[in-house]
């Protein structure tokens, strides 16, 4: 393992069992969204390849496709998830062709983007129909991280996001972007929104 571990790794490895349940209920919501007729996807910020893996895990027939800006994130996810074809590429000029799959998947990435607007309407040209988004959840997000003594005097911002949503702001963002909203959720402990939408036209 490399000397430096991002953040996402510390989480997707973290032997805290509240954060290990947090966790479970997150993917078990990614599980229940999954539209039956997905076939192919895309994992849009696939980053050290952990989300992917635990997809692959349920869907073991999905032919599944990742890119990440950092290459070692990309080089890390070749180990963690080796049935992922990823490379590197930017999530509002992603590395794949017009309707490139049947989904993009991007969990706990648009928060991270100057300009979300421009990654969601770059992810409705890869997509055939549909988009599985996952974005923290606030304030409960925040709550949580302070809860645990992370950055107290930021009130528990994450250093790394510069996108704040609710499951109300965000689902209102997908639907200023002409996409219909089929399922939604906030898993206990509320932390993470998870969106599932399609392509109205």
């Amino acid at each position: 393992m490399s000397a430096t571990i991002s953040e996402n790794e510390r989480k997707h490895t973290a032997q805290n069992p509240l954060r290990r349940l947090a966790i479970k209920r997150y993917f078990d919501t990614v599980d229940h969204f999954m539209p039956p007729d997905v076939r192919t996807a895309i994992n849009a910020g696939c980053g050290e390849g952990f989300d992917a893996r635990r997809i692959r895990q349920s869907f073991p027939d999905l032919t599944l496709y990742g890119f990440d800006i950092s290459l070692t994130a990309v080089q890390r996810a070749a180990s963690i998830c080796p049935t992922m074809l990823a490379c590197v590429g930017d999530a509002a000029r992603p590395p794949f062709a017009i309707e490139s799959a049947d989904m993009v998947i991007s969990l706990e990435v648009l928060e991270h983007l100057l300009d979300p607007s421009s990654a969601i309407e770059a992810y409705k040209k890869l997509t055939r129909r549909y988009l599985l988004l996952g974005v923290p959840n606030e304030p409960f997000f925040r709550l949580l991280r302070m809860a645990n003594g992370m950055n107290i005097r930021d009130f528990g911002d994450h250093p790394e996001h510069v996108q704040h949503w609710n499951s109300f702001t965000f689902k209102r963002l997908l639907q200023g972007h002409d996409l219909r909203i089929l399922k939604a959720a906030a898993p206990v402990p509320f932390i993470w929104t998870i969106v599932l939408c399609e392509l109205t036209s």
